[in-house]
């Protein structure tokens, strides 16, 4: 199993497993590789697509390799662990101090025994209405067209996605398969393509990672596609847990 963190920060936790660490820039104190966010120029910028342009890139070197890959963020965790009651929820995310991380980092027996595809809670969500609630709903309707344009989707497929009431939060988060994850991160890549060429709009402050956004969302549509096309599949649900320093207690 290849334990991956693509980050600009260092984690608020720490790991039970040693991992291989990836950013757009060093990181004092942690033994980084750097892939910058230009390294393949404008149209795959990470500073547009967040840590996908990082996996887009990693995807080349895994190609061939068959095994479990586990996404690791910096400041969320995926586990399977209860967490304390009365956590204040965020979208899908439980939040609490990175001093409450410890007893939720799954044990690296835990970690190395998972074989089957492991991610954060399914939410239930209008996904437009949400998009549209952060960001430009215009660019989630380019993305539908876009996925349809590149010959990745059918125009069936692309309104199912843009109509879509179940949604997968930080889907880059996560245990899957190399198979799996190398398939997703292909198709993603050839709509980003797509998109780049005939919709893509610069965007300001927040809305600048617009890419990183669309590709979570695209992400989960092909994660929840597969269970559906194989209903005797099966998958880990596990908490997904969000390490603020401030935290609002209900």
């Amino acid at each position: 199993m290849k334990h991956i963190c693509i980050s600009h920060a260092p984690l608020r936790y720490t790991p039970s497993v040693p991992y291989e660490f990836y950013s757009p820039v060093p990181i004092p104190g942690v033994q980084t590789t750097v892939i910058s966010d230009d390294v393949w120029g404008d149209r795959w910028n990470g500073r547009v697509l967040s840590e996908y342009l990082q996996l887009f890139v990693l995807a080349e070197q895994w190609a061939g390799w068959d095994g479990m890959i586990h996404l690791i963020q910096y400041r969320r965790i995926l586990t399977p662990i209860s967490p304390p009651s009365h956590t204040h929820q965020e979208f899908g995310s439980l939040c609490l101090p990175p001093h409450a991380a410890p007893p939720l980092v799954p044990s690296a027996e835990r970690l190395e025994a998972t074989n089957l595809p492991t991610f954060g809670a399914i939410m239930q969500c209008r996904v437009a209405e949400q998009f549209a609630a952060y960001h430009h709903l215009v660019d989630l309707q380019n993305l539908a067209k876009a996925m349809v344009i590149s010959g990745a989707f059918t125009p069936k497929e692309a309104s199912q996605f843009y109509n879509a009431k179940l949604l997968i939060g930080s889907p880059s988060l996560g245990i899957y398969p190399s198979a799996m994850l190398l398939e997703h991160l292909s198709i993603l890549r050839q709509v980003w393509n797509c998109f780049y060429d005939r919709f893509f709009v610069p965007r300001q402050d927040y809305n600048r990672r617009v890419g990183g956004f669309l590709m979570e969302r695209l992400h989960s549509y092909l994660l929840l596609r597969h269970f559906d096309q194989n209903p005797d599949a099966k998958a880990n649900i596990w908490y997904r847990v969000l390490l603020e320093r401030a935290v609002r207690m209900q």
